[in-house]
């Protein structure tokens, strides 16, 4: 032999959806976004007067948001990017998290106000933000999953290229 090394080819290669982004959604955006979503069966359960206001009212589906979006914009960053729309992407999904961070102290800070001046009449308040933590949460899932599985993609990309290889 002359000296050449081995080198097996990367498994995901052969896969259609990498199993690292298959783990990343999971673990980091379904199985959490599932606990919050659990929170509007337990109102019910304790019976709450507005079980979807009271689950949601505080904002946490947007903080679940911003986190999702940083995730998957840091873990592209890691990767030098290929195209102006994979950087616009990532630097998208940084500001909509940080936006969620913002509004996420407005809706508290609202909220909180509301319950200490013990209002009654804030209901369609509460329903409004609660439909948007919802709404936002649904919107941070599929961006952070593109920008997640882009930034995945260009990884593996590399790995074949550094094998020689063309990527699909």
């Amino acid at each position: 032999m002359s000296g050449q090394v081995n080198k097996e080819v990367p498994k995901s290669k052969y896969n259609r959806i990498d199993p690292r982004v298959l783990n990343w959604c999971a673990w980091k955006v379904f199985i959490p976004l599932l606990f919050i979503f659990l929170l509007w069966p337990l109102a019910h359960l304790i019976k709450m007067d507005y079980p979807f206001q009271e689950a949601f009212k505080h904002g946490d589906l947007l903080i679940f948001s911003a986190l999702i979006l940083i995730e998957a914009a840091v873990e592209g960053e890691g990767i030098q990017s290929s195209t102006l729309w994979d950087q616009i992407s990532e630097m998208a999904s940084k500001a909509f998290a940080f936006f969620c961070i913002f509004v996420f102290a407005v809706v508290k800070f609202d909220v909180m106000t509301q319950e200490k001046n013990h209002s009654l009449d804030y209901e369609g308040k509460l329903f409004a933000y609660s439909l948007f933590g919802w709404t936002t949460a649904i919107v941070a899932v599929i961006i952070s999953i593109y920008v997640f599985s882009k930034a995945a993609h260009r990884e593996v990309s590399k790995t074949l290229e550094s094998y020689g290889e063309e990527p699909k």
